[in-house]
């Protein structure tokens, strides 16, 4: 066994010891980062992403705090292959461009980031920079490279993403999400992802093995409610590299393509609407649609023109529908159980709808929350909505952090002739609630399935499957796979 495979084991046994899961804490900021940002680079952050996963196992052997067996020395150690991606020529519309592409490696030359304990992750030269990627989708220019990044004593491959804007130089781009090396990449972009605000609806680029590669959308939501997805392939503008980008003014739509999550593109979530956005979403929108009460647990209030303004957003971009397309109107506000809730209905130009629940889930623990969907349905023109869903209420730990394993309560908002639920848990049994007006109405038990609403006479009105928490995601999407 040589030294190399040795000291390998060391680190892979620590990593074995070292806990994985994320912080509750963590959650919230996700969520804060995607509601009240427009993000310079789509999903991207400043971090070393793997990198600072790698970081935080080997810390303990390189800063001592585990000891290193004597016959263990430091040596780097490299990260598996690199990518197949790796090592070849350069795609995309900048591959001839020599100058800019040898100003690229001199900058990722410079990448320099800190880590706790006071360790930096560096480049260690220019001439180990592969550039995979270099191109202008739209308004934009892209950038993919591949290099070794050192850490102390520790060597590691990752794959970088630059972005900036169409015909931007090497010093304005800017270093987004990273990732270890991978054969198959993809990414997004969107308004809000460099400071300018191009006026191309949104960009996506995948590069790899991959065969079908399809554009997924815009939704079409028919008069009855009925859901479909359109979809149509993206062929590549050169081998292994398919490149999307759509006009302003086109509707919502979605990246497909097999090993990949599914991915909206261009989207930028919700939040940070300009006055002129915000206007758009609020027109029509008010007054509230049902004004009834529960004292003591549902509480029925105006919202605030922030918070109105927001829950729309949450709304408009969980139905996937196309704003300037679609109509948005409040169905209800208030609180349930001192936590805000907005009920949002947005009606497609078919007349079908979507409907809506945009919950402030963290109100409890932290100040200044936000809304965020947690529970949508559609339905017809003809029909009436029902909608059933769970959420743990958030409780602050001893040492500061958060945790969302509160206890359950069932959310119900139903037609607006029922008087009453029966909510059916996984062992059978059924629990009533009142619910006057059709809701919203709250009933705290573990284990919620199905509900049935029920009128005056106790005849069935609409049923409904209890959405579980956080299964809502970012509202309607594609199935993954055709």
């Amino acid at each position: 066994m040589d030294e190399l495979t040795m000291v390998r084991e060391v680190l892979g046994d620590v990593a074995d010891r070292v806990s994985s899961r994320p912080p509750d804490r963590a959650q919230i900021d996700r969520g804060l980062r995607r509601v009240r940002r427009r993000r310079r680079v789509a999903r991207a952050g400043k971090g070393l992403g793997a990198l600072g996963g790698v970081a935080a196992v080997l810390a303990a052997v390189q800063l001592g705090v585990v000891p290193v067996p004597s016959w263990a020395p430091v040596v780097p150690i490299t990260s598996p292959a690199a990518s197949a991606l790796a090592n070849g020529p350069t795609r995309g519309s900048l591959a001839g461009d020599a100058a800019w592409l040898r100003a690229l490696r001199e900058k990722v030359a410079t990448f320099d980031q800190a880590e706790s304990g006071g360790e930096r992750w560096r480049a260690p030269s220019a001439d180990r920079v592969d550039v995979i990627y270099a191109g202008d989708l739209g308004d934009f220019r892209v950038a993919v490279v591949e290099t070794p990044l050192r850490w102390g004593a520790i060597e590691a491959r990752a794959q970088l993403w630059y972005l900036g804007e169409k015909g931007a130089a090497v010093a304005a781009m800017e270093q987004g999400r990273s990732d270890g090396p991978q054969d198959l990449v993809s990414e997004t972009f969107g308004p809000g992802s460099v400071p300018a605000g191009p006026t191309t609806r949104g960009a996506a680029l995948v590069l790899g093995p991959a065969r079908d590669v399809e554009q997924v959308g815009p939704v079409r939501i028919a008069a009855d409610g009925t859901v479909s997805w359109p979809a149509a392939p993206v062929r590549a503008t050169e081998p292994g590299v398919w490149e999307l980008v759509l006009p302003a003014g086109s509707g919502r739509v979605f990246l497909r393509t097999a090993g990949r999550d599914v991915v909206a593109v261009g989207e930028r979530g919700w939040g940070g609407e300009s006055d002129a956005e915000q206007a758009v979403l609020v027109r029509g929108a008010t007054p509230a649609v049902r004004t009834g009460s529960v004292p003591a647990r549902v509480v029925s209030s105006a919202p605030a023109a922030e918070r109105l303004a927001g829950s729309l957003a949450a709304a408009q971009y969980a139905s996937a529908l196309d704003v300037t397309t679609s109509k948005r109107r409040l169905v209800w506000s208030g609180t349930v159980d001192g936590t805000t809730l907005d009920v949002v209905e947005v009606t497609a130009p078919s007349g079908g709808r979507v409907l809506v629940a945009v919950q402030d889930v963290y109100t409890a623990v932290m100040q200044g929350g936000f809304g965020q969907p947690v529970a949508v349905t559609t339905y017809g023109a003809a029909a009436t909505p029902a909608l059933a869903w769970v959420f743990q209420e958030a409780v602050a730990l001893a040492d500061g952090a958060y945790t969302t394993n509160g206890p359950q309560h069932v959310v119900l908002v139903g037609p607006s002739d029922a008087v009453a639920a029966q909510v059916t848990t996984t062992d059978g049994a059924t629990h009533r609630v009142d619910l006057p007006g059709g809701g919203p109405g709250v009933l705290t038990l573990e284990g919620a399935q199905s509900v049935r609403f029920l009128d005056g006479d106790g005849a069935t009105v609409a049923t409904t499957k209890v959405v579980q928490p956080d299964a809502a995601g970012a509202g309607l999407q594609p199935p993954t796979t055709p």
